[in-house]
């Protein structure tokens, strides 16, 4: 497969919103697991997703509803996880409305 040819994975974070959506290719790369967890590494400065067919014990596991084939993302709402982005990012610039900012995942699980 060469380089033009490969999937790519990517989630959006909107900070103005508190959202966090996930592209449909993205869900399909993960083989459509029923639940998603975010796993955030500020060493390595890397946000991964963690895809499961049911709820991580003591994990934050988030539902996939994936309710019609012509959705192209899912949508998260989270505080704490944005907030946790955007220290990892080191910071997004609020006092402007930007567009959210798609972020090419270095790893998926």
């Amino acid at each position: 497969m060469n380089h033009e040819n490969q999937l790519q994975a990517y989630l959006t974070l909107d900070p103005a919103r508190n959202r966090i959506r996930i592209h449909r290719q993205t869900i399909r790369l993960l083989k459509n697991p029923a639940y998603v967890q975010f796993l955030v590494n500020p060493e390595e400065l890397y946000i991964a997703v963690l895809g499961s067919d049911k709820p991580i014990s003591g994990g934050t596991a988030n539902k996939v509803r994936m309710s019609s084939t012509s959705q192209q993302s899912i949508e998260f709402y989270s505080t704490i996880l944005i907030k946790n982005f955007s220290e990892l990012l080191g910071g997004f610039d609020l006092p402007q409305r930007q567009p959210p900012a798609d972020v090419p995942l270095l790893r998926l699980f």
